[in-house]
This record gives C-alpha cells, sequence and structure tokens, in this order.
C-alpha cells in the first residue's frame, strides 16, 4: 500500500522519464520526447505485423501488405497490431516490466499500447473495446 508521501508525490510533483531521467508526466513515467523517439512499426505486414522493408510499401496501392510466411501460410488469427519495433527503448521498458521488477511499466506500455490504437483506428475513448476485437 503506497504511503501518504508517495501518493503526495505522485499527484503534485512531476514524475522523471524512466529512459533520459527528465521530467516527464508521472502518469506514462516517460517524456515526450522519449514517446515520439519510440520506432514505430509503420511497415509491416497487415496480418502478423511483422516489419517489413520500407521499399515494399511502394509496390503495392490498397493491396494488404503480407510478408513471405503470411502469403504460404494460412495463419489462425485474424491480424497482429504491433505498433512499435522491438527495439531499443521499446527492449528497456519491457525487459524491465518483465524482468526488473518495475511494475508501474506495464501501465506505461497499456497506455502507449491504448493512444496507438485510437490513433489507428480513429476512435475515442467511448467505444466498446469488445465490439473492437
Amino acid at each position: 500500500m503506497p504511503s501518504i508521501i508517495q501518493f503526495i508525490k505522485s499527484q503534485f510533483l512531476p514524475g522523471e522519464c524512466f529512459l533520459c531521467k527528465k521530467s516527464a508526466d508521472i502518469s506514462l513515467s516517460l517524456c515526450q520526447s522519449c514517446i515520439s523517439d519510440l520506432a514505430e512499426n509503420s511497415c509491416c505486414c497487415s496480418l502478423c505485423a511483422n516489419p517489413l522493408n520500407s521499399s515494399v510499401e511502394y509496390l503495392l496501392d490498397d493491396s494488404p501488405l503480407l510478408c513471405g510466411k503470411c502469403q504460404k501460410h494460412k495463419s489462425s488469427f485474424d491480424q497482429v497490431f504491433s505498433p512499435f519495433l522491438y527495439q531499443e527503448d521499446m527492449v528497456k521498458l519491457i525487459y524491465q516490466f518483465k524482468y526488473g521488477g518495475k511494475l508501474y511499466m506495464g501501465k506505461t506500455l497499456a497506455e502507449l499500447f491504448l493512444q496507438q490504437v485510437l490513433q489507428k483506428y480513429k476512435l475515442n475513448n467511448n467505444i466498446s473495446f469488445p465490439e473492437l476485437i
């Protein structure tokens, strides 16, 4: 159970960015600069979300981009959404959440994911997510 001092600090003092140690929004534990530096998975297979060579993006117009594996084999799922590449800072965040005892990073990762879902599907917070799934 958090102490009163921890509660007051979380409500009234700015947080510290987990990655660069600068001032950050305490609810995310990341500063805006570090959030914008996270590598987005913008050119990826539309089925499994594995990154594709960026030059593939220009080969097809509105056709779904599929990696070689998804072209050859039918998958057991409809679509994967992976908004960030598993590189550098994202690796640090996930590692610290899973193995470093930084369970608060789960909220940060979930918020980042939610922001990307809302942006990708151009949704507002009023939609029922079971309808989306």
